[in-house]
């Protein structure tokens, strides 16, 4: 076995300026697959001739191919001196084999089980599926398969600090494209990223700054910079229909929403309802709206100009941040209401997250000495996220690998705002969010989600 690199032979290499902002935290997704029918005589657990099963051989040969094409997998994120608070990439400090463990089989947990119980959080959040991460060195990678009865759970973090939910969705696309290629599957074009300088390199975001004349670098923190750091299962035909709807009735300068933007109009009203205290006796049938501020990450790869490759593998999203009246009472789906709000979070991301907000906020922050004040977020600003479009339930990992049925992340300890996880291969959409219990109440039974979704598990 060939010998790790000492920590003598590291060497800094440095990060975007939208990467530094990134939450010096690890982005961790379970993702959860059903054996596949042709992975060793249908069962993951049975052993090839090496005494190691098909899916194990596969993906740990296959992360080892992508480790080669994205060398820093095998770094460490490290502290730069200036400016303070940033962040760069050590020199590779530990081999592809000493990222992916692998556990043995748990007789404890079945798939099948899982699945039906809608593959809840807190059990696998407890089951130790999760890859351990230092604190003290900050891998940058780490990834745990764990063989159960008829399936098993790949455990995968990658550190905030160098990519965003985009990106960490190219990753795995990578992986799962060197597996296919390991079982000598056909290449499919489509589905194969081109690994090339465009999507390693940094400067391209850097740059987005490098024109921007000192005078019109913003003086306090661009809007587009403020971060914040049950489940109902949205039905994807009623939100089409719903957006149908929609386009003729919304403002004359909104031509048109998408079923993202009323999703997250629906989840936004929910969340504020819920959280709305009980009425008083006197004021029982009070339904008043109050002005709400809600906040949404915006992938600008396409935004920008030139744009960035939409294979781009570092940070590049920004936030913008609607505002409206939003009723305190979890009553029916007012659709002109729904409407307008959608609208509204459109224009928000429209004509705040454009090629001039993106220019000067690279240039903001690459201007200052200290990112501490820069890296702060709201901290109760309502935020939803959609991670929807990172596409790892329609990834084809090979024959021996499969599809991933299901996208989890372990028990959230505290609140969390929701979270639209990976579209399934059906379509269909999962939510995740966590609220103190009697909202949470509220918000499974509020007539503004049961329309279009229902509750898979409660924890």
């Amino acid at each position: 076995m060939a010998e790790a690199p000492s920590h003598e032979d590291l060497s800094s290499s440095p990060l975007s300026p939208l990467d530094w902002l990134m939450p010096r935290a690890y982005i961790r997704q379970m993702l959860c697959f059903p054996a596949s029918a042709s992975a060793s005589s249908s069962h993951a657990t049975d052993r090839n001739i090496s005494g190691e099963s098909d899916v194990t051989k596969t993906l740990r040969d296959g992360f080892a191919a992508t480790a080669s094409q994205v060398p820093y997998l095998l770094s460490r994120v490290v502290s730069l001196t200036h400016p303070h608070g940033a962040v760069g990439l050590s020199g590779p400090y530990q081999l592809a084999e000493d990222l992916f463990d692998t556990r043995g089989v748990s007789r404890d947990y079945n798939y099948a089980a899982l699945k039906c119980a809608g593959s809840p959080p807190d059990v696998l959040g407890r089951g130790g599926f999760a890859p351990e991460t230092s604190s003290d060195e900050e891998p940058v990678f780490r990834a745990r398969l764990s063989l159960v009865e008829r399936g098993f759970v790949l455990g995968v973090a990658v550190h905030h600090s160098t990519t965003d939910i985009t990106g960490f969705g190219v990753l795995l696309k990578i992986w799962a494209a060197n597996c296919r290629r390991l079982q000598n599957h056909p290449e499919d074009e489509n589905e194969l990223p081109l690994v090339d300088a465009a999507m390693l390199d940094r400067a391209a975001v850097r740059d987005l700054g490098s024109g921007v004349p000192g005078s019109d670098i913003p003086s306090t923190i661009p809007p587009v910079l403020i971060f914040q750091d049950g489940e109902p299962i949205p039905k994807p035909a009623g939100l089409k229909a719903l957006a149908t709807d929609v386009l003729p009735s919304v403002a004359a300068d909104v031509p048109w929403v998408s079923t993202s933007d009323i999703l997250t109009a629906l989840l936004w009203s929910a969340v504020v309802a819920a959280q709305a205290p009980p009425p008083s006796p006197t004021f029982a049938t009070n339904n008043t709206a109050s002005l709400s501020t809600m906040s949404i990450p915006v992938n600008f790869r396409a935004r920008c100009e030139p744009p960035l490759s939409p294979v781009y593998l570092g940070a590049a999203f920004g936030r913008a941040a609607a505002s409206a009246p939003i009723p305190r009472r979890n009553g029916s789906s007012d659709a002109s209401r729904q409407d307008r709000t959608a609208a509204t979070i459109r224009r928000s991301i429209r004509d705040q997250v454009n090629v001039q907000s993106i220019r000067a906020a690279v240039a903001y922050t690459a201007a200052q000495p200290d990112l501490t004040g820069v890296k702060r977020r709201p901290a109760d600003e309502i935020s939803i996220i959609s991670w929807a479009d990172q596409g790892v339930c329609t990834l084809d990992w090979g024959s021996y690998v499969g599809r991933c049925g299901a996208v989890r992340l372990g028990k959230m300890a505290g609140r969390r705002y929701p979270i639209v996880l990976p579209r399934l291969a059906d379509g269909g959409l999962d939510v995740i969010l966590s609220l103190e219990a009697a909202a949470m109440e509220r918000f499974r039974g509020g007539a503004l989600v049961r329309p279009f979704g229902e509750l898979r598990c409660l924890v």
